[in-house]
């Protein structure tokens, strides 16, 4: 629980064969309180949406979700800060004026902390090669680890 509400945060912007890669993969952990850690996993799920599963992770259990969505990239900037920061970053990065958002989460218990997980997050813009990116974050997490206590 120390470590609620920290975040790292790694953003790639670069174009392959001249198609833009945004992409944006955080890395932090919320406290869902003491009980979460007695409910099972996937009654968890609908905190990150409809599409979450449980799935298995070399660390253990873990709940996945993907969504894609259309975002407008061509609106202006609001004036207040939005409830999805990453998603207006990554498009206005976009060449198109409208383009799909693809967003895929895993909450993960985190070990000797009841109530607290980390929450690792991918999010990219752009149609092309939106699949293979996801699955490349999907191998990526296959290599999440805790260390040891120090």
């Amino acid at each position: 629980m120390a470590s609620s509400g920290a975040v790292d945060l790694y953003f790639f912007d670069g174009a392959f064969g001249g198609v833009t890669m945004s992409m944006l993969f955080t890395v932090g952990v919320v406290y869902l309180g003491p009980g979460s850690a007695e409910i099972d996993l996937a009654q968890l799920a609908p905190a990150l949406g409809d599409e979450a599963v449980v799935v298995g992770l070399p660390v253990g259990s873990a709940l996945r979700s993907r969504q894609d969505a259309a975002v407008d990239t061509g609106a202006a900037l609001p004036d207040t800060i939005p409830t999805d920061v990453a998603a207006v970053f990554l498009a206005h990065t976009a060449d198109e004026t409208t383009t799909l958002r693809t967003r895929v989460e895993y909450l993960i218990p985190v070990p000797g902390d009841p109530g607290s997980f980390a929450l690792v997050s991918f999010r990219s813009l752009g149609a092309p090669f939106a699949d293979e990116r996801v699955e490349h974050f999907d191998i990526l997490i296959t290599g999440f680890s805790w260390n040891e206590a120090r």
